[in-house]
């Protein structure tokens, strides 16, 4: 069992994602009925597509976030917890015995509801099942079970899958590529993102129109991307206390990447409309229906959405101000003080409304920062216990994927020993995800219809 943990740990830590997405592509396309040649061309391109995101994004994160550790450093308050991001988090994860098991777990539930046709999602991202993995190393923590370990991730494959067919047209919408959905575990936090921003939209001016394409036709050049992210970047530079010279230097990166990000975006519509034509094509067959099935795949295909990237920038001051000032809070956001999993999130309940991004951002900062101090010192023992980290650390990620949904169904069952927290916290989270089950399924019709007029 140790070995077969390895062999996925290298699989998953060594080759990448950059390596493993594209070579489950190539298979799935040939499954599917694609010639070798043609799934050969869709699954490199799709690794391009991956690495040119990955270039872009990591271009503007590294020259962000060491502004953002700069303003803590000024400060000059120290915080115990280690903000790793989510790659320690997942070679952390690896470590334990039972990892690899997700990998045939997360592949039979898919496969048996495809059959049963309570999903339409085929997800074949299988570089993010370990956060299938990290849910249920932390739930075998808290009770023991592994059992109940295997339970809760089956509970987040589910719920993903189900959520990802509601979001569907949403994000076949912004991506403009058809039969393509997003089962990723941090779309789960729209569960309770969603109903927060339904209230909002009560309020008459919260409800106006206020997306990117609006705001550029009344203001004109001034929310172009470039200009607006140059924009943005020197002022955040200023605020860090940079020098002019620095500030501008980072507004014209700013201004780079916001602008190149939908031009490389735009390659995995190359790579992934042949293989979701197929695979749609070959399922209609085999199911003897017209059921449609989505290509379930990794986030990066949306963040070729400026608005995403504006407000995390706004955001980051704001988040580290949080840092400091909110009590019981122990980590300093620096590796994901970018945290695009919660502007992503904001950005699909939202539809792009920028001040309501900024609002609800802003509202589930806290859950992030609270989540990651409260486990990271079951996180740490992991790391700890098979040499990941040294004796002492604690480590966790500020941007942990959909952390209320990992507390509370992790340490579900701590409510034998007299916490119920966390059974509170689930039993809301369900009543949230019914309820934006229903209201993103709704929604859908216009995203189809503006789909189709594209």
């Amino acid at each position: 069992m140790e070995i077969l943990s390895k062999v996925f740990g290298f699989i998953v830590n060594d080759l990448g994602s950059t390596i493993v997405l594209p070579l489950i592509m190539m298979i799935v396309g040939k499954a599917f009925g694609m010639k070798w040649k043609e799934a050969f061309s869709s699954g490199l391109l799709l690794a391009v597509a991956f690495k040119a995101v990955g270039l872009v994004t990591g271009y503007m994160s590294d020259m962000i976030c060491p502004v953002g550790k700069s303003m803590a450093e000024t400060v000059g308050r120290s915080f115990p917890i280690v903000d790793g991001g989510w790659a320690p988090l997942s070679s952390i994860t690896w470590t334990w015995k039972y990892a690899f098991l997700m990998f045939p777990i997360q592949i039979g539930v898919n496969l048996l509801m495809l059959a049963l046709k309570k999903t339409k999602t085929l997800n074949i991202d299988m570089w993010n099942v370990w956060g299938k993995a990290f849910i249920g190393y932390l739930t075998v923590a808290a009770t023991g079970k592994l059992y109940l370990g295997i339970l809760m991730a089956i509970v987040m494959i589910v719920m993903e899958l189900i959520l990802g067919d509601a979001m569907q047209p949403r994000v076949q919408r912004i991506t403009g590529i058809e039969n393509v959905s997003c089962p990723h575990r941090h779309m789960l936090l729209c569960s309770l993102i969603y109903p927060v921003d339904m209230l909002l939209r009560k309020i008459p001016f919260l409800n106006k129109d206020l997306n990117l394409n609006t705001l550029r036709k009344k203001f004109g050049l001034l929310f172009e991307r470039h200009i607006l992210g140059f924009i943005l970047g020197t002022m955040f530079g200023l605020i860090a206390g940079k020098k002019v010279i620095e500030s501008v230097q980072l507004g014209i990166i700013a201004a780079t990447a916001l602008y190149l990000l939908p031009i490389v975006v735009r390659i995995f519509m190359m790579a992934l409309n042949p293989i979701a034509d197929t695979a749609t094509s070959r399922m209609k067959k085999v199911l003897k229906s017209d059921q449609e099935v989505y290509i379930g795949l990794d986030n990066p295909m949306l963040l070729g959405e400026d608005a995403i990237w504006i407000v995390v920038m706004m955001c980051m001051p704001v988040t580290l101000l949080l840092a400091f000032l909110l009590p019981w809070n122990q980590i300093l956001p620096f590796a994901a003080l970018d945290n695009l999993t919660l502007g992503l999130c904001v950005y699909m309940v939202t539809n792009g409304n920028i001040l309501r991004m900024f609002i609800l951002y802003i509202a589930f900062t806290p859950a992030y920062l609270w989540v990651a101090t409260t486990l990271a010192p079951t996180i740490s023992a992991l790391g700890i216990e098979n040499g990941i980290i040294s004796e002492g650390t604690l480590i966790a990620s500020a941007g942990m994927d959909c952390p209320i949904f990992v507390y509370a169904f992790s340490q579900l069952f701590t409510f034998l020993q007299g916490n119920f927290v966390p059974l509170i916290i689930a039993v809301i989270y369900i009543i949230g995800f019914i309820y934006t089950v229903k209201g993103f399924k709704k929604e859908g019709l216009a995203d189809k219809a503006a789909f189709a007029a594209k």
